[in-house]
């Protein structure tokens, strides 16, 4: 039988986005990481640089989309702190 992860569903939640969104930053650092560690004559010409590229890219990407996520309810405290400025504005 096997298990359903909770990655293989689309989800707007914010606490989903947030967190799949930072895991994706953490995979890109570790690609990143591998990527470095190869010497670029064990690969074909241009290779190795094009991989760089894109995961530049991807970062570009992905910040964006940090951005862009729709951000988490504040709770306990936070809320409370968020809300006291709110009046305070107003």
């Amino acid at each position: 039988m096997k298990t359903k992860k909770s990655f293989a569903t689309p989800s707007n939640k914010p606490v989903d986005v947030q967190y799949r969104l930072k895991r994706a930053m953490e995979s890109k650092v570790a690609v990143e990481m591998f990527m470095n560690a190869i010497d670029p004559a064990a690969l074909p010409e241009g290779v190795h640089a094009a991989v760089l590229s894109a995961i530049v890219k991807l970062e570009q990407h992905l910040e964006a989309a940090v951005k862009g996520a729709p951000a988490k309810k504040a709770r306990g405290k936070k809320a409370e702190t968020i809300e006291t400025e709110a009046a305070a504005a107003e």
